[in-house]
């Protein structure tokens, strides 16, 4: 199955829309660049918020959703359905697979790769890719969407332009630019890593942007996908978060809640170095979105 170019062409420009700039990412991590932003209305609609206002001189849509692909490619279509725009960037962070990538470190997704749709056999994994009707009703596939060119040329000038502070190690800022994977999964595991790395060459994993890259290009809208790295997608990120999370199908008995507490607490106490564990990667993220917002915001100002 050979790979099959999704990707749109041409530049951010008026192409039937009217000019507006589609800014999307995840709940925490689009904070960053809504604080650059002017906002003059916020409404929610369906499965995400819409901030509409300016950056600079430029009318922008800025798009708060939930994590995972079903949610950014429903946001997508939203957006273009909604607000028409001339192009789309999704900003955040990710997990380095590479050990030369370190936090705070930019990426720009010159293409990304869906790495959990595939078949499961007895012998393993074989990951499928992009699965999609063409215009004639057939079923397409293809293992990677591409970013357009001239948007990824544009945001690796302008992020060469920046002048970014060292991170948290006291190590310069690097940018890279090459290929993305996603998938529903946190990844915590080397042997992953090891996997998504010669299984797709890529350069981080998340958990939005190739779907979101499939509804932009398929709807002929040039797009780009930054990304900052906030952790190595290792076991050094691991504070079982899931024991954190509330279900809104859970039992909710005064029963339940005390027992959900008490799991949390004896996890604690056997693991007394989660808390800061959970800290660290949450002031990473925190750095880490704030650099992708900065890059986001130079973009926007130079389309």
């Amino acid at each position: 199955m050979g790979e099959v170019h999704l990707t749109p062409t041409g530049e951010c420009s008026q192409h039937n829309r009217d000019g507006t700039i589609g800014v999307l990412g995840v709940r925490r991590e689009i904070v960053p660049f809504l604080k650059r932003m002017d906002v003059s209305m916020t409404e929610q609609a369906g499965l995400a918020r819409f901030h509409e206002g300016t950056l600079g001189e430029r009318r922008v849509v800025a798009v708060e959703l939930g994590i995972g692909k079903v949610n950014a490619a429903a946001a997508t279509q939203s957006l273009i359905d909604r607000y028409r725009p001339c192009c789309a960037v999704f900003t955040g962070t990710a997990g380095a697979l590479w050990p030369e990538i370190s936090i705070g470190d930019l990426i720009i997704a010159s293409s990304v790769a869906v790495h959990d749709v595939g078949v499961h056999r007895g012998t393993g994994f074989t990951p499928t890719g992009f699965m999609t009707l063409n215009d004639k009703g057939d079923h397409t596939y293809a293992h990677k969407v591409y970013a357009d060119s001239g948007l990824v040329a544009l945001a690796h000038r302008a992020a060469e332009q920046l002048d970014w502070p060292p991170s948290p190690g006291g190590r310069a800022v690097q940018v890279h630019v090459g290929t993305v994977v996603t998938g529903d999964q946190i990844i915590l595991s080397q042997e992953k890593k090891n996997w998504l790395c010669e299984a797709f060459g890529a350069l981080a994993t998340e958990m939005e942007g190739a779907a979101f890259a499939q509804v932009a290009s398929a709807n002929a809208l040039p797009w780009l996908l930054i990304r900052s790295v906030s952790d190595h997608a290792d076991h050094q990120s691991d504070f079982l978060f899931e024991l954190w999370q509330e279900y809104v199908d859970d039992l909710q008995s005064v029963k339940a809640r005390i027992g959900r507490a008490l799991q949390r607490l004896t996890y604690m106490v056997r693991e007394p170095q989660a808390t800061l564990r959970a800290k660290h990667l949450l002031d990473n993220l925190d750095y880490a979105a704030a650099n992708a917002a900065r890059l986001t915001e130079a973009i926007v100002k130079a389309l």
